[in-house]
């Protein structure tokens, strides 16, 4: 074992700066080199060799295709450059092969996703020992996802080359109140591996309240990791500029349609609406956003344009779905625009139910507005308070920059995760 850490990353989205998981992984690590560390991963989103300097993407297409076909060909490929590559891992064909990648990504489709991975296992168990035999890691970190094939390959790997685990959860896909077959089953695999893990990330106390019920391990709780913004401060504007930077998915559209039809209740030219992100619109539903007089759909943003849209807002909104089918995931996962609004400065305000962790993470600190409620007449009330009650919002922000500038800073997180590396480092060593 050399004296640097030297990691092999598992999960479903590669480490990046931009995108979810990835750049919150990104965050986990930094205190690692790039050239110490090597991943696996599966979606299409950006990565980034600066963080990490070998990737390998494992292909759903080919799984599903080696499934049924005696010709089989390789499910993993290593990346020279972002991006699948034409007819490379990642990237499906049109028409029916597409269709059935989409169906398979689906919530229906993960019992179904399993079953071909769990088909594929000693493949992709060889390709990745592969890997493992050149790369020479010493611990392995896993981005915990939805599929028990999955949970089992992971553990596998681990025990056949003697690495240490880290495991990250970030949401809940196992202990739900009322837990389907499949669930029931993963259970079983996600407690098994957790028990070999030296030390379980979860992103909330919420969560580690909650899995501590369930099975004790050494639970560390971190989120996603926040710069230091030296904002200017903002004169209030006539008209408030509210911005929502990130995922659509799991019902957030929904509530800022809800908010849209809040803002357009509101007296004209009071409050703006404009909505960044990488989620895919359909044609129609972009067009109803851009024309509904208060807001505008504006895409895709990284980097400096993206501190760029925190900085020109009033307000900075998250949102969270009412719908029940995602409350199990709710109640214990904190978004990873919380910390990042926190450290700006601005005011926030969240639309959520009153179990999301998101929403009561923000008002135990008092650091936010929260509405749960998705009525627009609540809705543009919150919005009101905001405005109305200018030195009471600006307690509110200064209280969240305070809060994430002490403990949520990518150096104060960074640091808590990489002692748990060593720890698991030093614990295999020992054993």
């Amino acid at each position: 074992m050399g004296t640097e850490p030297k990691g092999f990353l598992i999960g479903r989205n590669p480490v990046n700066r931009s995108t979810g998981n990835g750049k919150t992984v990104a965050c986990f690590l930094r205190e690692i080199k790039a050239a110490d560390l090597t991943q696996v991963y599966v979606t299409d989103l950006p990565i980034d060799f600066e963080i990490c300097h070998q990737y390998y993407q494992i292909s759903e297409t080919r799984i599903l295709s080696n499934s049924f076909s005696p010709k089989k060909k390789s499910l993993l490929c290593r990346r020279e450059q972002s991006g699948g590559g034409e007819g490379g891992p990642g990237k499906s064909k049109a028409g029916v092969g597409a269709l059935l990648k989409k169906i398979l990504r689906s919530k229906t489709g993960v019992a179904i996703r399993n079953r071909f991975w769990r088909k594929n296992a000693d493949a992709l168990t060889t390709g990745m020992n592969e890997i493992i035999e050149t790369e020479k890691p010493d611990f392995v970190f896993y981005d915990a996802g939805n599929l028990y094939a999955e949970y089992e390959l992971v553990l596998r790997l681990c025990r056949q080359n003697g690495l240490p685990l880290i495991v990250y959860v970030s949401d809940d896909y196992i202990y739900a109140k009322k837990p389907t077959r499949y669930q029931k089953r993963a259970r079983a695999s996600f407690e098994e591996l957790i028990r070999y893990a030296s030390s379980v990330i979860v992103i909330s106390d919420a969560m580690k309240r909650h899995y501590e019920s369930y099975l004790p391990a050494r639970y560390i709780v971190a989120m996603n990791g926040c710069e230091k913004l030296e904002f200017a401060e903002k004169k209030r504007s006539e008209c408030l500029k509210i911005v929502y930077a990130g995922n659509l998915g799991i019902g957030r559209l929904g509530v800022l349609e809800r908010v849209i039809s809040a803002l357009q209740t509101m007296p004209e030219g009071s409050a703006f609406l404009e909505i960044y992100s990488s989620f895919p619109l359909a044609a129609d539903q972009t067009e109803a956003i851009n024309g509904s007089g208060v807001a505008c759909f504006r895409g895709a943003v990284f980097g400096e344009e993206l501190t760029g849209a925190w900085e020109s807002a009033d307000i900075l909104i998250h949102v969270e779905s009412f719908d029940k089918r995602y409350r199990d995931i709710l109640s214990t996962a904190i978004s990873t625009k919380i910390s990042e609004y926190m450290c700006t400065g601005r005011a926030i305000f969240i639309v959520a139910p009153e179990y999301a962790e998101s929403a009561g993470f923000v008002e135990r600190i008092g650091a936010g507005t929260v509405v749960h409620s998705e009525k627009t007449e609540d809705i543009a009330s919150g919005i009101r308070s905001i405005a109305d009650h200018p030195d009471q919002t600006q307690q509110k922000a200064a209280r969240a920059k305070e809060y994430a500038y002490a403990y949520l800073t990518k150096d104060a997180v960074a640091e808590r995760v990489f002692h748990a590396i060593l720890d698991a480092r030093k614990g295999n060593a020992e054993e």
